[in-house]
């Protein structure tokens, strides 16, 4: 009679786990970005500091990349506009953008009512801080991909944190006025966690 029970306990937690797992397809890359302020030191070059301030969350299924990335101790009720760079923290390089001197902007992201509205791929949006200095930023792409080793690999790049906002939207106008003197205040280099 033992035994019918110990069977029949299998069976039931069996079939929980199975109705509860998941149904959206198993993670097929991770990566990592802890994210540390930067201090000025000339006109090119950072320090990073010791203070972390936030992590970058990636993940990848099948073709789409997830980030989440949270923040602490930054300017408090502000926005944050938030790039892929090529090149270190220390001495940032460019905006990424696969490679290319595309423009992104229009381009269908996930899906054709799903539009980029950004000029570059690395463009990755405005993070919000509340009255604390704390804020959340979720975003998912197609633009990207973990340990591919292709022109989309964002792997070793950095993910760069501005003081201020910037209107992405308004720079896939020709005649925009970009921000190019947006101070960079924090910053992670983004580090393969798991690639399946």
């Amino acid at each position: 009679m033992r035994q019918f029970f110990t069977v029949l306990a299998i069976l039931i937690i069996s079939l929980i786990s199975s109705c509860g797992a998941d149904e959206s397809p198993a993670v097929d890359a991770l990566a990592v970005a802890t994210i540390y302020g930067l201090e000025n030191a000339s006109d090119s070059t950072f320090a990073i500091s010791d203070s972390e301030v936030g992590a970058a969350t990636f993940s990848q299924r099948e073709d789409i990349v997830t980030v989440q990335i949270n923040v602490t101790g930054l300017i408090p009720n502000n926005r944050h506009a938030i790039h892929i760079h090529m090149g270190s923290c220390e001495k940032p390089g460019m905006h990424w953008n696969q490679g290319t001197t595309a423009s992104f902007c229009r381009e269908p992201n996930l899906d054709p009512d799903d539009i980029w509205t950004k000029p570059y791929a690395g463009d990755v949006g405005n993070l919000r801080t509340n009255e604390t200095g704390s804020g959340t930023l979720e975003l998912s792409t197609k633009f990207w991909r973990l340990g591919s080793g292709d022109a989309l690999d964002i792997t070793g790049l950095t993910i760069i944190i501005h003081e201020n906002e910037e209107d992405f939207a308004q720079e896939c106008f020709q005649s925009h006025s970009h921000m190019h003197n947006n101070p960079k205040i924090a910053c992670g280099t983004i580090d393969l966690i798991s690639n399946d």
